[in-house]
């Protein structure tokens, strides 16, 4: 599991609505993860964004994917 914070540039324009906003605001999420056979993994995650003019970003999320090639330095 982990947790992560931070702050986010948003900038929302719709000339239909005169809206034009740009804001900085705070993100967090916290995600869980599983890997198979160290190839495949699973990982859930649900993001909170502070309010931009009126919209909620917040979400939830599932990832999949597959490692295809590692490279060490």
């Amino acid at each position: 599991m982990v947790l992560r914070a931070g702050p986010y540039y948003g900038k929302v324009r719709d000339d239909s609505l005169g809206i034009n906003d740009k804001h900085i605001g705070l993100n967090g999420n916290v995600s869980l993860g599983l890997v198979f056979s160290r190839r495949y993994y699973l990982e859930a995650r649900y993001d909170y964004f502070s309010e931009l003019e009126g919209y909620d970003f917040s979400g939830f999320s599932i990832y999949a994917g597959m490692k295809v090639f590692s490279l060490k330095l």
